[in-house]
Protein backbone atom coordinates (compact mmCIF):
# COMPACT_ATOMS: atom_id res chain seq x y z
CA UNK A 1 0.00 0.00 0.00
CA UNK A 2 1.19 3.29 -0.72
CA UNK A 3 2.61 5.26 2.30
CA UNK A 4 2.73 9.00 1.78
CA UNK A 5 5.61 9.98 3.67
CA UNK A 6 7.88 7.87 0.87
CA UNK A 7 6.77 10.80 -0.86
CA UNK A 8 10.39 12.28 -0.80
CA UNK A 9 11.66 8.97 -2.43
CA UNK A 10 9.15 9.17 -5.00
CA UNK A 11 9.87 12.57 -6.21
CA UNK A 12 13.90 11.41 -5.94
CA UNK A 13 13.40 8.47 -8.22
CA UNK A 14 11.31 10.69 -10.72
CA UNK A 15 14.46 12.31 -11.36
CA UNK A 16 16.41 9.40 -10.52
CA UNK A 17 14.92 7.56 -13.80
CA UNK A 18 15.46 10.37 -15.79
CA UNK A 19 19.47 10.95 -15.29
CA UNK A 20 20.39 7.05 -13.99
CA UNK A 21 17.68 4.86 -14.75
CA UNK A 22 19.87 1.84 -14.08
CA UNK A 23 21.36 2.93 -10.40
CA UNK A 24 17.00 3.90 -9.81
CA UNK A 25 15.71 0.74 -10.89
CA UNK A 26 18.16 -1.19 -8.50
CA UNK A 27 17.36 0.81 -5.66
CA UNK A 28 13.82 0.50 -6.12
CA UNK A 29 13.66 -3.17 -7.37
CA UNK A 30 11.34 -4.79 -4.18
CA UNK A 31 9.34 -1.24 -4.17
CA UNK A 32 5.45 -2.76 -5.39
CA UNK A 33 3.02 -1.61 -7.47
CA UNK A 34 2.44 1.46 -5.68
CA UNK A 35 5.76 3.03 -6.62
CA UNK A 36 5.72 3.28 -10.04
CA UNK A 37 1.60 4.33 -9.97
CA UNK A 38 2.50 6.77 -7.47
CA UNK A 39 4.96 8.38 -9.96
CA UNK A 40 2.17 8.07 -12.87
CA UNK A 41 -0.54 9.65 -10.77
CA UNK A 42 2.00 12.47 -9.74
CA UNK A 43 3.71 13.13 -13.27
CA UNK A 44 -0.03 13.16 -15.21
CA UNK A 45 -1.37 14.93 -12.94
CA UNK A 46 1.02 17.90 -12.55
CA UNK A 47 0.88 18.30 -16.37
CA UNK A 48 -2.79 18.03 -16.46
CA UNK A 49 -3.06 20.34 -13.94
CA UNK A 50 -0.53 23.26 -15.03
CA UNK A 51 -2.13 22.76 -18.70
CA UNK A 52 -5.95 23.44 -17.43
CA UNK A 53 -5.04 26.22 -14.90
CA UNK A 54 -2.58 28.09 -16.94
CA UNK A 55 -6.06 27.47 -20.17
CA UNK A 56 -8.46 29.04 -17.23
CA UNK A 57 -6.46 32.00 -16.29
CA UNK A 58 -6.56 32.88 -19.85
CA UNK A 59 -10.54 32.34 -20.00
CA UNK A 60 -10.42 34.61 -16.91
CA UNK A 61 -8.09 37.68 -18.58
CA UNK A 62 -9.93 37.66 -21.94
CA UNK A 63 -13.59 37.61 -20.14
CA UNK A 64 -14.07 34.42 -22.33
CA UNK A 65 -16.93 31.65 -20.54
CA UNK A 66 -14.71 28.91 -18.98
CA UNK A 67 -14.75 25.60 -20.96
CA UNK A 68 -15.91 23.21 -18.60
CA UNK A 69 -15.82 20.56 -21.49
CA UNK A 70 -12.29 20.49 -20.66
CA UNK A 71 -13.15 18.87 -17.71
CA UNK A 72 -15.94 16.60 -18.41
CA UNK A 73 -16.15 13.00 -18.00
CA UNK A 74 -16.71 12.30 -21.30
CA UNK A 75 -12.94 14.17 -21.75
CA UNK A 76 -11.13 12.56 -19.04
CA UNK A 77 -12.85 8.94 -20.22
CA UNK A 78 -11.36 9.89 -23.63
CA UNK A 79 -7.82 10.24 -22.50
CA UNK A 80 -8.59 6.91 -20.02
CA UNK A 81 -9.42 4.81 -22.80
CA UNK A 82 -6.19 5.18 -24.66
CA UNK A 83 -4.02 5.31 -21.91
CA UNK A 84 -5.15 2.20 -20.80
CA UNK A 85 -4.70 0.49 -24.45
CA UNK A 86 -1.02 1.96 -24.18
CA UNK A 87 -0.14 0.42 -20.52
CA UNK A 88 -2.01 -3.11 -21.65
CA UNK A 89 -0.31 -3.70 -25.02
CA UNK A 90 3.09 -2.45 -23.15
CA UNK A 91 2.61 -4.75 -20.55
CA UNK A 92 2.05 -7.77 -22.44
CA UNK A 93 4.59 -7.35 -24.85
CA UNK A 94 7.12 -6.91 -21.83
CA UNK A 95 6.34 -9.47 -20.35
CA UNK A 96 5.63 -12.10 -22.71
CA UNK A 97 8.91 -11.18 -24.46
CA UNK A 98 11.08 -11.02 -21.43
CA UNK A 99 9.35 -14.52 -19.84
CA UNK A 100 10.55 -16.31 -23.46
CA UNK A 101 14.10 -15.13 -23.11
CA UNK A 102 14.01 -15.21 -19.09
CA UNK A 103 11.79 -18.19 -17.41
CA UNK A 104 12.59 -15.83 -13.79
CA UNK A 105 11.34 -12.66 -14.93
CA UNK A 106 8.66 -11.26 -12.45
CA UNK A 107 5.55 -9.89 -13.67
CA UNK A 108 5.45 -6.86 -11.13
CA UNK A 109 8.48 -6.09 -13.05
CA UNK A 110 6.82 -5.56 -15.95
CA UNK A 111 4.39 -3.54 -14.38
CA UNK A 112 6.23 -0.73 -12.61
CA UNK A 113 8.62 -0.67 -16.37
CA UNK A 114 5.66 0.02 -18.53
CA UNK A 115 3.96 2.81 -15.47
CA UNK A 116 7.20 4.55 -15.16
CA UNK A 117 7.60 4.52 -19.10
CA UNK A 118 4.36 5.81 -19.63
CA UNK A 119 4.76 8.30 -17.14
CA UNK A 120 6.36 10.08 -18.64
CA UNK A 121 5.72 9.36 -21.81
CA UNK A 122 2.63 11.15 -20.84
CA UNK A 123 4.51 14.08 -19.26
CA UNK A 124 6.63 15.04 -22.16
CA UNK A 125 3.62 14.85 -24.62
CA UNK A 126 1.88 16.75 -22.37
CA UNK A 127 3.89 19.69 -22.39
CA UNK A 128 2.71 20.37 -25.75
CA UNK A 129 -0.80 21.42 -24.19
CA UNK A 130 1.70 23.40 -21.68
CA UNK A 131 3.70 25.40 -24.40
CA UNK A 132 0.18 25.96 -26.12
CA UNK A 133 -1.80 27.37 -23.04
CA UNK A 134 1.51 29.22 -22.05
CA UNK A 135 1.55 31.07 -25.74
CA UNK A 136 -2.07 31.72 -25.43
CA UNK A 137 -1.69 33.16 -22.27
CA UNK A 138 1.18 35.72 -23.75
CA UNK A 139 -1.38 36.03 -26.50
CA UNK A 140 1.27 35.12 -28.82
CA UNK A 141 -0.10 34.17 -32.72
CA UNK A 142 1.79 31.04 -33.69
CA UNK A 143 -0.99 29.68 -35.70
CA UNK A 144 1.39 28.48 -38.46
CA UNK A 145 0.89 24.41 -39.48
CA UNK A 146 4.67 24.16 -39.94
CA UNK A 147 5.75 25.56 -36.47
CA UNK A 148 2.90 23.33 -35.06
CA UNK A 149 3.69 20.16 -36.49
CA UNK A 150 7.57 20.48 -35.84
CA UNK A 151 6.70 21.11 -32.22
CA UNK A 152 4.51 18.08 -31.95
CA UNK A 153 6.76 15.60 -33.87
CA UNK A 154 9.90 17.00 -31.59
CA UNK A 155 7.83 16.06 -28.31
CA UNK A 156 6.71 12.72 -29.97
CA UNK A 157 10.06 11.62 -30.65
CA UNK A 158 11.67 12.53 -27.50
CA UNK A 159 8.99 10.92 -25.62
CA UNK A 160 9.59 7.64 -27.75
CA UNK A 161 13.13 7.73 -27.29
CA UNK A 162 13.12 8.47 -23.48
CA UNK A 163 10.46 5.70 -23.18
CA UNK A 164 12.78 3.33 -25.41
CA UNK A 165 15.99 3.80 -22.51
CA UNK A 166 13.72 3.83 -19.76
CA UNK A 167 12.03 0.98 -20.55
CA UNK A 168 15.36 -0.80 -21.78
CA UNK A 169 17.30 -0.30 -18.94
CA UNK A 170 14.35 -1.44 -16.61
CA UNK A 171 13.90 -4.91 -18.80
CA UNK A 172 17.57 -4.96 -18.48
CA UNK A 173 17.72 -4.35 -14.68
CA UNK A 174 14.89 -5.63 -13.45
CA UNK A 175 14.10 -8.77 -16.21
CA UNK A 176 17.54 -10.12 -16.35
CA UNK A 177 18.13 -9.49 -20.10
CA UNK A 178 21.24 -8.30 -22.37
CA UNK A 179 21.46 -4.59 -23.20
CA UNK A 180 20.56 -5.34 -27.35
CA UNK A 181 17.70 -7.99 -26.12
CA UNK A 182 15.97 -4.87 -23.91
CA UNK A 183 16.59 -2.37 -26.48
CA UNK A 184 14.62 -4.56 -28.95
CA UNK A 185 11.82 -5.66 -26.56
CA UNK A 186 11.80 -1.85 -25.72
CA UNK A 187 11.09 -0.95 -29.46
CA UNK A 188 8.86 -3.59 -29.93
CA UNK A 189 6.78 -2.69 -26.95
CA UNK A 190 6.10 1.26 -28.42
CA UNK A 191 5.63 -0.13 -31.96
CA UNK A 192 2.47 -2.61 -31.07
CA UNK A 193 1.15 -0.06 -28.41
CA UNK A 194 1.35 2.63 -31.11
CA UNK A 195 0.04 0.22 -33.61
CA UNK A 196 -3.04 -0.63 -30.85
CA UNK A 197 -3.73 2.82 -30.37
CA UNK A 198 -4.30 3.61 -34.50
CA UNK A 199 -6.49 0.59 -34.66
CA UNK A 200 -8.48 0.98 -31.80
CA UNK A 201 -9.05 5.35 -32.73
CA UNK A 202 -11.88 4.62 -34.86
CA UNK A 203 -14.43 2.74 -33.01
CA UNK A 204 -13.05 4.96 -29.51
CA UNK A 205 -14.11 7.94 -31.05
CA UNK A 206 -16.88 6.61 -32.40
CA UNK A 207 -18.75 5.70 -29.16
CA UNK A 208 -17.12 8.55 -27.33
CA UNK A 209 -18.57 11.16 -29.81
CA UNK A 210 -21.95 9.48 -30.30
Amino acid sequence: MFNFCDLGNILRSISGYIINPVVTYEKNRNKGYSHAVAIFVILYSVIWFLSKSLLLINDILCGRTIDLDLLSLQFMLYQALYVSIEILVVIFVIYSVSKFENKNVNFVNSFKITFIRCAFFIFILGLYSVINAVLNLLNINYGISGLVDFVIYLLFILANLFFIRVSAEGIRTLNGLSRVKSYLIAMISILAANAAIYINAFWLEGILLA
